[in-house]
């Protein structure tokens, strides 16, 4: 055989000559060893018998003059001991990093060392001395251990951008990390895999971050690269953790495995969820248009990121849902104050179409989408907490140009936030006056894609003026001289009532009467029962949010209209569809959530037990994906397997939500006239004492109970729970809004009306079905129900958000913030089971044939599993890897981790890094082996009569020398 030399010494092969010469070359393999295998000769003689292979392969060229050897390199020193580096706890920062004095078993004494940015990056509230001693008592501490700091060999700190990789890992740690890059102007972490994106939110715009380059570069890194198309990608990311990167992977398993996707997005208040989920939205939809493709030159170019009118469409939803569903609060000036789910509906190509098309990835085109909203926050229309704001589409609907608000309702002309109750209590800047006018333009061009202008908006714009009036009446008691009869009430501002009459178009009087009485029935009779103040100003304030709910929800109904699948071709065409006769059914799907965070705070009410109970479903689900399926295998496998008790909350969704838990006598009371606050609280304490779940103090009051979440324990204040789980409009008012004048109003209150009619005619035992029904809780368990369905079937990413300090100032991290919402979202002890376990996974058989090529000097594994006494696969593969890793097992297993790798009954199981240490390797070795070590090794293989074409490694060379 010759070899044939071309430009820059490169090697190729005549190819006609190799499949001759290889096949002799086999054949007498074949029989030799053959004739070895039926022998009694030892394994040494199989050995030394195989050495003739080396007169089977090519001349090599001459041998080069051997270089002078290397001077042997000194011995490295061993690695400093840092050790006396650790954390300690603290009063006010939670955890300060500190040097170890001395220690005695039992205390140890410890200087403070701040770092001299201390005050650059820190939320100070306390000074602190920089050579503070203090004397800590291990007892405190897990294990009596301190928990050590993250250093290089120069004990400098050392940040990480995946959280699972952490050599010491614990609070303090994650605490710490996360304060780094946030200093660093780096928003982003993982978490082991790519299915948990951890985001702190950077209170400022970075164009780099998040510019059009950058969306490229994370689609060609995941979805167009070569070697990424068909293999895991966990593991080998060169690259820092983005949003980007979550979308990408979604879009990837949309297109490669076919497989639904979700991205569930949660944080607190303030944390960045509405930013973060617009950023994945945007590049969602725009990811299809970063696809190269192929130009005149055979050179790859990309397609600009240019966006169909659906994907506009859907973009442009953004500036409605912020008007009408985002408010300023206490810990955010834009926070979302609804659940929201967004299922972006794509059509992605058929297989038969992507390989007639020569493309190696399908085409995933954005069609529709639509939307789902969760637990409107309608009390904020009426009352709101100082310093806050309600909706901001009331404050960027008085920023208008007097002109158009004069066409909208007179009353309009030049009013301020102090001419209405349900504003005035908001202090209100001329920089916020600015930021809503600003806004409002934004929304007006928003508004004129869902074709709401003209008539429709002013009839969506006066029901916002008829909220704003409502809140504007007062109400008094009726005095005896005022009527023949005592009691009752009045309201009291005859001009604010006349003003509300001409507005909603209902008279003045009809008004009054429907919020001042109420009309009782009974199976023979009706009577008029007047009601005090109080109760005439609840019925008011109730019909207020009524109303903004009906518009919030007519709304999204209107976007969903407008961004739905299509159903002509030319439309289809210009949504960019790969097929122009859609299935909906066909069609597969990302969902997007943007989901309240746990909330604790000093007084919670029922608004907070619907939010955390919706994240212990939520974090329930993380479980399952995450661990449960993890464990199962395991189990099967014989792999020791890690405690789930931590991450396991089924016993607080059984303590909410099944029969005879906390919903359910909440419910009880909800259906009785007389139900109260207190007697539900009582019946659950008694029913649910020896429930571990349910917090049992003394000092409790009548209408407290407390209940330990997974992210910790809350105190809840059940005052008004009856009232708000009802969320009941009395019939009256329904009956007298139906006649308003406003078209909007009238279909909602009409529709209202005649379910509450056809009840009636139904006869009490469907009424009262009905009403159980329409609780907040049974509504939103139903939604949920409907949402946990739809997600369970597909591949979910998480990406938690985090608000690092009040003031939202950029490169400051409260430590007391950072570490409750870390405590509050479980993960710690996500990162920790994370780390359990083994995102790699490879069959025995797979590995021993991929990497035995490294053992130099070795059998072929397929001669010795043929022996008289074979050694076993399981036994030879572990054999095998304990060699190879050998050298760098310490490095690779970490502090707590026996191997990087474990053996299970049919597979290896990896560790981070481990499998792409093998992989290195054994493309180095395709790369820089002798040709004849490798034409040896493919001889054994065809030889040893396993099936086994010419190994992978002799391919990749005779396809990359064939190209040269």
């Amino acid at each position: 055989m010759k070899w044939i030399l071309k430009k820059k010494g490169s090697v190729s092969l005549s190819s006609k000559r190799i499949d001759k010469e290889r096949s002799m070359m086999a054949s007498k393999m074949r029989v030799e060893i053959n004739n070895i295998l039926e022998s009694e000769d030892s394994l040494d003689s199989v050995l030394s018998s195989l050495s003739s292979v080396d007169e089977l392969t090519p001349e090599p060229e001459p041998e080069p003059e051997p270089e002078p050897e290397p001077e042997p390199e000194p011995e490295p020193e061993p690695e400093p001991d840092h050790s006396h580096l650790v954390y300690v706890r603290d009063e006010h920062y939670k955890w300060v990093p500190a040097r170890v004095v001395s220690t005695d078993g039992k205390t140890t004494k410890v200087i403070v060392t701040i770092p001299e940015d201390w005050e650059q990056t820190t939320v100070v509230s306390k000074e602190l001395n920089v050579h503070e001693e203090r004397s800590v008592n291990l007892s405190d501490y897990p294990n009596g251990e301190l928990p050590l700091q993250n250093v290089d060999s120069k004990g400098e700190f050392m940040a990480t951008s995946d959280m699972a990789n952490l050599q010491h890992l614990h609070n303090a740690a994650i605490l710490y990390n996360l304060k780094e890059k946030n200093n660093e102007g780096i928003p982003y972490t993982r978490v082991g895999r790519d299915d948990l994106i951890v985001a702190v939110n950077p209170f400022q715009w970075t164009d780099d971050l998040y510019s059009e380059e950058k969306k490229r570069f994370y689609a060609e890194q995941i979805i167009w690269k070569e070697e990424t198309k068909h293999t895991p990608v966990y593991g080998r990311l060169g690259f820092d953790p983005h949003l980007y990167e979550a979308s990408s992977f979604a879009y990837r398993g949309l297109a490669m495995d076919g497989q639904n996707q979700t991205l569930l997005v949660s944080g607190e208040s303030g944390a960045g969820k509405t930013e973060s989920v617009k950023l994945l939205m945007s590049h969602l939809a725009q990811i299809e248009h970063t696809r190269p493709s192929l130009n005149s030159c055979g050179t790859k170019k990309e397609t600009s990121l240019g966006v169909s009118e659906t994907v506009k469409r859907i973009l442009d939803s953004n500036p409605l849902f912020e008007s009408f569903g985002n408010a300023k609060t206490q810990r955010n000036n834009n926070s979302s104050r609804f659940g929201r789910l967004t299922q972006l509906h794509f059509d992605v190509e058929d297989p038969e179409s992507t390989r007639d098309s020569d493309r190696e990835v399908p085409i995933c085109s954005l069609v529709g989408s639509s939307c789902t909203t969760y637990l409107l926050e309608k009390n904020r229309v009426v009352s709101h907490n100082k310093g806050e704001r309600t909706y901001h589409i009331f404050y960027q609907l008085l920023a208008a140009q007097d002109q158009f608000k004069e066409e909208v309702w007179d009353g309009l002309k030049h009013a301020t936030t102090d001419d209405f109750k349900y504003l005035s209590s908001s202090d209100y800047s001329l920089k916020e006056h600015e930021m809503d006018t600003k806004e409002w333009s934004i929304l007006q061009e928003s508004m004129k894609i869902f074709e709401l202008e003209g008539e429709s908006l002013k009839t969506i714009l006066r029901a916002l003026c008829i909220i704003l009036q409502l809140g504007n009446l007062t109400f008094e008691e009726r005095c005896v001289e005022q009527t023949e009869s005592s009691g009752g009430s009045i309201i009291s501002s005859r001009d604010e009532l006349e003003s509300l009459s001409h507005l909603i178009g209902i008279d003045s009087e009809k008004l009054e009467i429907s919020m001042t009485t109420r009309v009782m029935r009974t199976s023979n009779d009706e009577c008029f029962v007047k009601l005090c103040p109080s109760a005439t100003k609840g019925g008011c304030d109730a019909l207020a949010k009524e109303i903004y709910a009906s518009v919030f929800d007519y709304l999204v109904a209107k976007m969903n209209k407008h961004t739905k699948i299509s159903s002509s071709e030319e439309q289809l065409q210009n949504q960019g569809a790969a097929n122009l006769h859609l299935d909906a059914n066909k069609l597969k799907q990302v969902n997007v959530l943007d989901i309240f965070g746990f909330e604790s705070f000093k007084i919670n009410g029922f608004e907070q037990l619907c939010i955390n109970y919706v994240n212990e479903k939520l974090q329930n689900k993380y479980m399952s994906d995450n661990f449960m399926i993890i464990q199962k295998e395991y189990l099967e496998e014989g792999i020791p397997m890690f405690d789930l008790s931590l991450v396991d909350n089924s016993d607080i969704l059984k303590v909410l939500e099944t029969r005879g838990g906390i919903f359910s006598y909440l419910s009880e009371e909800c259906l009785l006239t007389t139900g109260n606050d207190r007697a539900f609280v009582y019946k659950a304490k008694s029913k649910l004492f020896n429930s571990s779940t349910l917090i049992k103090k003394k000092l409790h009051k009548p209408t407290e109970f407390g209940i330990y979440h997974f992210a910790g324990p809350v105190t809840y204040d059940a005052d008004t729970f009856v009232e708000r789980n009802r969320d009941k409009l009395p019939e009256d008012i329904i009956d007298c809004t139906r006649l308003s004048t406003n078209q909007l109003l009238r279909d909602h209150f009409q529709t209202m009306f005649t379910s509450l009619d056809e009840v009636t005619s139904s006869g009490l035992k469907k009424r009262t079905t009905l009403l159980s029904g329409q609780t907040v809780l049974t509504k939103l368990r139903s939604q949920l129900k409907n949402l946990m369905e739809s997600i369970d079937e597909t591949r979910t990413r998480y990406v938690r958000c985090l608000k690092p300090n009040e003031r939202m100032l950029p490169r400051l991290t409260d430590h007391g913030m950072m570490m409750r919402q870390l405590e509050y979202s479980g993960l710690v002890t996500a990162i920790a089971i994370s780390r359990e376990t083994f995102p790699s996974k490879l069959s025995l058989d797979l590995v021993r044939r991929r990497f035995e090529c490294l053992l130099t000097g070795v059998i072929s594994s397929r001669v010795l599993l043929r022996l008289e006494h074979p050694i076993t696969s399981k036994k030879l593969t572990e054999q095998n890897l304990q060699t190879l890793f050998y050298p760098v097992k310490e490095a690779l297993s970490g502090k707590g981790n026996d191997n990087p790798y474990i053996c299970g009954k049919t597979r290896v199981y990896f560790r981070p890094g481990a499998l792409e240490f093998l992989e290195v390797r054994a493309i180095y070795f395709s790369m820089y082996m002798p040709w004849p070590t490798l034409l040896k090794q493919d001889a054994i293989y065809i030889a040893s009569g396993v099936q086994a074409t010419v190994p992978c490694i002799f391919l990749t060379l005779f396809v990359s020398f064939s190209f040269i």
